[in-house]
């Protein structure tokens, strides 16, 4: 399980806790696993928009030992 900002998220990667906007609200729950499309999605976001840093689980096969 790593900390990464916004910009380091891959697809692939699973979301270790909930993702919030500064506001408070919930926007996506943890478990989801990251998307060419979500990516996409977020990038239309006002930067800032979400609370960082976003802790994330990483498969071992994405990083290779």
């Amino acid at each position: 399980m790593r900390e990464l900002s916004v910009t380091a998220l891959k697809p692939g990667m699973v979301f270790a806790s909930d993702v919030k906007l500064v506001t408070g609200n919930l926007f996506v729950a943890r478990g989801y696993e990251i998307t060419a499309g979500f990516l996409e999605r977020l990038k239309n976001l006002r930067p800032g928009s979400v609370k960082e840093p976003l802790k994330v689980i990483i498969r071992s096969e994405e990083h290779p030992s």
